[in-house]
């Protein structure tokens, strides 16, 4: 048995900056994200059958490829094919993550998938390797443009990353510390909406808006990019203290890039908490929108905001950084 894992992100600071070639358009374009002890998990089994069964934990659903359409496990099959692998296996999948969540979860399913496979094979697993062969997978699939490189690279290297685009690949920067860590689980509450969203076809939205020469979208995106270059500026001056104000700020720019990526129930919950919580930020997972979404509050304020999001229907999410991957 051969078990694997990926962590989940959470995206702070520069989500979208991470689309080609929007990255290199817009100059000194960074993303900011950080490692959560949430999970992407696959075990694999090796068979004396001629099958390929693939079997969801968390969609109770099982099925044998092959034999029909891969359905939700469409991405799997690509990965599956890459090596070659047709039978004699069985895969259970499970993730810490709702799905929709807006937290790269099939991203990192599938860097989970891609390194059992490596192990499975015989062969060593590369990052870089494995994010450009995953990342155009996961474009292909969706059908909507590029899709976003930085969900891999929280399961690969852990921690808090700065990612810095080049022509010759990404930078990968560590920024993970011990105060940061702190600041970041005392004053960020993760939520589940309970509503399951693709961040990707928001995403397709604002790229196609780009390119169209949306004057409201590429000013939109420059101060996007404005307030990730502040946040690696203030971790850099060992002032962490400064992350939470700018991942609240720039959720009041996404809000008003696309009014619709906070939900009514999102705003219902948020309008309540403001009236005593002064300087409440609201930040939705998924650089597209996704069903989860960030609290930003002062310390002290966690008992409050739970007794909400309970009232609301909602559920929150246990919100812990992960160190860096050695």
């Amino acid at each position: 048995m051969i078990k694997e894992s990926a962590n989940l992100r959470i995206d702070l600071l520069g989500g979208t900056l991470d689309l080609h070639p929007i990255n290199h358009i817009l100059g000194h374009a960074l993303t900011i994200n950080g490692a959560i002890g949430l999970k992407a998990s696959v075990e694999l089994e090796a068979t004396s059958g001629d099958s390929l069964v693939l079997e969801s934990a968390d969609y109770k659903k099982k099925i044998t490829l092959g034999e029909k359409d891969p359905g939700p496990f469409k991405f799997q099959s690509f990965i599956l094919d890459h090596f070659g692998i047709t039978s004699a296996i069985k895969l259970t999948l499970s993730s810490d993550s709702p799905p929709g969540a807006g937290l790269g979860g099939s991203s990192a399913m599938g860097l989970a998938l891609y390194r059992a496979l490596c192990v499975h094979t015989g062969q060593s697993f590369q990052g870089e390797k494995a994010v450009k062969i995953l990342n155009a997978m996961e474009a292909t699939i969706l059908e909507a443009g590029p899709a976003g490189y930085q969900d891999y690279y929280p399961g690969i290297h852990g921690g808090i990353l700065a990612l810095r685009p080049s022509f010759d690949g990404v930078e990968t920067i560590q920024l993970y510390s011990d105060k940061l860590r702190s600041i970041l689980e005392e004053r960020l509450t993760l939520v589940y909406s309970g509503q399951e969203r693709s961040s990707g076809v928001t995403n397709w939205e604002i790229y196609k808006r780009f390119f169209d020469g949306d004057k409201t979208i590429r000013s939109g995106l420059e101060e996007i990019a404005r307030l990730a270059s502040l946040g690696l500026r203030a971790l850099e001056d060992g002032a962490p203290e400064k992350m939470p104000p700018l991942v609240a700020q720039e959720g009041l720019v996404r809000r008003h890039l696309f009014p619709s990526i906070v939900t009514p129930e999102m705003d219902a919950l948020f309008g309540e908490l403001a009236q005593k919580i002064p300087d409440l930020g609201l930040k939705v997972c998924g650089a597209g929108g996704g069903g989860c979404f960030l609290l930003v509050h002062g310390p002290g304020n966690r008992g409050f905001i739970e007794e909400k999001v309970v009232a609301h229907r909602m559920r929150r999410l246990d919100l812990k950084m992960a160190p860096p991957i050695n």
